[in-house]
């Protein structure tokens, strides 16, 4: 082989690694939003450093991601009064996840529709619990006091804490 033939294998090789290189670059680094919470998952194990917004490392792991801003949950509830009359109501919820509580939240439901699904079966037990309380008669005239019931009922759940 002559120089020339040497010359640009070298430098077919010196691409081939620099585009290799150039793609790898790209996969270990990601961008977190301001509006998310992002963990570390490295091997299957979920690090509890909570990464800032910007770009981070990563490295052969990924970013396990919770959204941080307001969500709303709008949760149909088909309930029974004490005489056993149908009532169908919605309870809206505003939740936002706090810091300090995103960690567990991505370890305890690892994703948002699991959560929902949960709030919306324990939700929807302490609202028909309350409602059973009342008649039907009840329902028109104690509006607001069976509200405020199904509220403080609602407040008690710990994972909305």
């Amino acid at each position: 082989m002559n120089k020339k033939g040497q010359a640009g294998a070298i430098f077919a090789i010196a691409l081939v690694v620099l585009f290799i290189a150039l793609i790898w670059c790209l996969f270990i680094f990601r961008i977190v939003g301001y509006n998310e919470y992002a963990y570390e998952k490295e091997f299957g194990k979920l690090k509890m450093e909570l990464k800032e917004p910007g770009i981070r490392y990563v490295g052969i792991g990924s970013f396990i991601r919770v959204n941080n801003q307001v969500r709303t949950y709008n949760i149909p509830v088909d309930a029974a009064t004490k005489d056993i009359q149908s009532v169908n109501f919605d309870v809206n919820l505003n939740i936002q996840l706090k810091e300090e509580e995103s960690f567990n939240f991505i370890k305890d439901y690892q994703t948002e529709e699991s959560y929902f699904t949960y709030m919306n079966s324990k939700i929807q037990e302490k609202a028909k619990t309350v409602i059973y309380k009342y008649s039907a008669m009840d329902m028109i005239d104690k509006r607001l006091l069976i509200s405020q019931d199904i509220l403080a009922e609602i407040s008690q759940i710990k994972e909305l804490k």
